[in-house]
């Protein structure tokens, strides 16, 4: 600290004057750059994922809105049937055209499945979903689908036998 006060004291007037107006400068400038900038650039970046998700959101119920009426709820009351197999829930793929979209079709290890569509149209892959899930045995353990182009998603499906 003596040191710096020496070095001062050994300045001009107009010399302080200029070394105190760029500390008063640069101080706020760097606080504006390293802390203020970059907290406003995440706060955009959140908004437009907030509003990303939103407008999934409301592609997906636009989507659903679309689909006829299913039968879904009348049959979860009855028995699950026993799982499916993989060969035969492939045949369900081929039976109404989204095979060549299926990316992973595979079995996992604790007994379910796992599906993966690259671009498919929507309400295909939903109208595939309401024929077969109520005769699948399968419960539905995680799903993913993600908007591609309009009118096409991509899905991932991770099934689990039902109990």
């Amino acid at each position: 600290m003596d040191r710096l006060s020496y070095r001062l004291s050994q300045l001009s007037d107009r010399e302080r004057i200029l070394l105190a107006l760029l500390a008063a400068v640069i101080v706020p400038l760097a606080l504006l750059f390293l802390v203020a900038v970059p907290l406003l650039d995440a706060r955009a970046d959140a908004r437009s994922a907030v509003t990303q998700a939103e407008d999934l959101r409301d592609w997906v119920a636009a989507r659903v809105a679309e689909l006829p009426p299913t039968g879904l709820e009348e049959t979860a009351a009855q028995d699950t049937p026993p799982p499916m197999g993989l060969s035969t829930l492939e045949q369900s793929l081929v039976a109404v055209g989204l095979r060549e979209s299926v990316t992973e079709l595979a079995n996992r290890e604790s007994g379910g499945l796992e599906i993966a569509f690259g671009p498919v149209p929507f309400a295909d892959l939903i109208g595939w979903l309401a024929q077969v899930a109520p005769s699948w045995g399968y419960d539905v353990a995680a799903f993913r689908i993600e908007r591609d182009e309009p009118g096409l998603a991509r899905a991932s499906l991770v099934l689990e036998p039902s109990q």
